[in-house]
């Protein structure tokens, strides 16, 4: 740090004590130095304070204006005030934000269930040393562990809650009353309280603690990786995400996110942790197995992804992807899959073994008891299966149960021919299904054309009753509803242009009859157009118009010739008649012309020239 100049420093620097909190210290030196007002030293640290509201936001014990004025107040280091915050807590589970901003962005909204708005404080501890732990703002601790008390939050004179600071707080006293915090009452806590606290604040003092890493090495993702380490522990425990949502009754999502390195809350480390029964020392001493690692980019249960089908290709090893997993119940240790060859679904557990019933009847084929239906039900039932009705609509007809009617085809060994009947009955009313869907689609676009209707996916679907998203289940359907949006908006473009342009050639003519003057404003005055939509959307317009204003100025700048030509030649001629000597000033004052306007125009300069040098006088 460089050397201060004299007046940059406080008379009174005393160190911070161990475990001291920001706010109390700073309260502690604006005491020592002999501030009437802690506003007035607020604004002294913070220059861009400028409300004394903002002295709440220094509450949080987290650094705001990069320090502002503190480390040359008092000459200390980042890295000592440092141990005054909750910023060693925050850099290890996330990258610390830097609140540059208070008035924007305050430190509570990412440290509202981390540190306590409010001040608690144990009496016994400031009788024995009189300044604020940092430990005493944490949200999680309600007990001194030191003396078995709880944390006090009340006045005990006026009743109100303790706050951190204000504009006229002082150090250890009431903001409201001004009573003396060594002289709160002292409450003991339960042991089962106690005995929660003390694991809870060793775990704290350890977050705290700025020289120690949760993820040893470089981090590109620190959420990643840790996310990776809660991870590696729920399994070695052997729970599932569900099981471990259940325990502490919260959504499997917010596990998912942590796991995952997605955002979460500070605190929710702290529950997710001790859930599973582990410490913050243990686990940053954890390093998660690289076999762990590799086996995360692996599918699944790839081991047991093998279709117990005989005949099907998924059916020999090695295990791939041809066996998708449908679900997976870890709490009953079995999976269930797919086959996307042959589509058999099947249930097993973790260890490979089956366990879905088996697929057809143990009724052998032709062993169907006669007595069971009659012949007339079952020449029905045969007729109507080889026509290709479902076992739903066969089952409905002569009122029996489709287990029935699936038995027996079995029995009569016709299932193989029923169910190519039934696919190539289904195949025919998917094809009459779409004819008739197509017919209206067309006649939907027929009346769009003759209406003039802008033509859209969302038009279409609502005029069929339809969703969009219903609609793209047929892709050529779509194809030719955009083919046909591309033709009809070619078409209305196309008139567009017709209608533009002769409204554009209407109003060149007219002005040109008018003799006014021609430019872009007074054409698009007459059209519903902008310069820019002119310029991106008609290209050709605007060329037009170019050309035909670029043709009156050039006309324009004719005839202003051709008249200041004349002009001259009158007002000369008038001079030679009087008698009077020929000079260009003389003949520009009879023209009322300007000397200025007459020598951008070539012809009438030359004009004039010719008309002095012609009477100039002679030697």
């Amino acid at each position: 740090m460089p050397e201060p100049w004299f007046f940059e420093v406080l008379p009174y620097r005393p160190s911070p004590y161990p475990g001291e909190c920001l706010s109390g210290y700073l309260l502690r030196l604006a005491e020592a130095n002999g501030f009437l007002s802690f506003w007035d030293f607020v604004i002294d640290l913070f220059p861009a304070f400028h409300q004394t509201g903002q002295t709440g936001l220094l509450r949080w014990e987290y650094p705001v204006e990069d320090w502002g004025r503190i480390p040359v107040r008092t000459q200390l280091s980042t890295t000592e005030l440092r141990r005054l915050t909750v910023m060693p807590w925050v850099e290890k589970f996330r990258p610390a934000p830097v609140v540059t901003r208070p008035s924007q962005l305050s430190p509570g909204h990412f440290l509202r269930a981390v540190v306590n708005p409010c001040l608690r404080v144990c009496p016994l501890c400031l009788q024995e040393e009189a300044y604020l732990r940092l430990m005493w703002r944490l949200a999680p601790v309600q007990a001194c562990t030191r003396h078995g008390s709880l944390l006090q939050g009340q006045c005990h004179r006026c009743g109100t809650m303790l706050s951190v600071l204000g504009p006229t707080h002082r150090h250890l006293r009431c903001a409201t009353c001004g009573a003396d915090l060594r002289t709160l009452p002292s409450e003991p806590a339960e042991p089962e309280l106690m005995e929660t606290q003390q694991r809870q604040q060793v775990n704290l003092e350890f977050l705290l603690d700025p020289d120690i890493v949760l993820v040893q090495g470089p981090s590109e993702d620190l959420p990643k990786d840790l996310g990776l380490k809660f991870r590696y522990l729920r399994l070695q425990t052997g729970q599932s995400v569900t099981a471990m949502a259940k325990q502490m009754e919260i959504h499997d999502r917010l596990i998912t996110a942590l796991e995952l390195g997605r955002k979460t809350t500070i605190p929710f480390y702290l529950t997710y942790l001790e859930a599973l029964s582990y410490s913050w020392p243990d686990y940053a001493a954890l390093e998660v197995p690289q076999e762990f690692v590799q086996s995360l980019g692996q599918p699944h249960l790839l081991h047991l992804r093998l279709c117990p089908e005989p005949e099907c290709p998924n059916h020999q090893p090695p295990p791939g992807m041809g066996v998708t997993l449908l679900a997976d119940l870890p709490d009953y240790r079995r999976a269930r899959f797919r086959c996307s060859a042959c589509g058999r679904r099947f249930t097993c557990t973790y260890e490979g073994k089956l366990t879905a019933k088996p697929r057809r009847s143990p009724l052998p084929p032709g062993r169907l008891s006669r007595g069971l239906k009659s012949s007339e039900e079952i020449a029905q039932l045969v007729e109507m299966g080889l026509q290709g009705l479902d076992n739903r609509q066969i089952a409905r007809e002569l009122g029996w149960g489709q287990k029935t009617v699936r038995l027996y085809w079995e029995a009569l060994d016709l299932e193989k021919q029923v169910h190519q009947a039934q696919a190539r009955r289904r195949q025919e009313e998917q094809h009459e299904r779409y004819a008739v869907l197509r017919n209206r689609v067309e006649g939907i676009l027929r009346s769009m054309f003759i209406e003039d209707e802008k033509i859209t996916l969302w038009r279409v679907a609502q005029a069929l009753g339809y969703t969009t998203g219903l609609l793209k289940y047929h892709p050529n359907l779509v194809e030719r509803v955009l083919e046909a949006s591309q033709i009809h908006e070619a078409q209305v473009q196309k008139r567009r242009f017709e209608a533009l342009s002769a409204q554009i050639h209407q109003a060149i003519e007219e002005t040109r009859q008018e003799n006014g003057t021609l430019t872009f404003r007074k054409i698009l005055e007459r059209t519903d157009l902008t310069y820019k939509r002119l310029s991106s959307r008609y290209p050709e317009l605007h060329a037009m118009i170019r050309d035909a204003v670029e043709d009156h100025q050039a006309r324009m700048r004719i005839i202003r010739a051709e008249t200041r030509c004349a002009q001259i030649d009158a007002a000369a001629t008038r001079l030679v008649a009087q008698g009077s000597r020929l000079t260009q000033a003389a003949i520009l004052r009879e023209a009322g012309l300007h000397r200025c306007g007459v020598r951008f125009e070539p012809i009438a300069d030359e004009l004039l020239r010719k008309w002095v040098s012609d009477f100039a006088p002679r030697d």
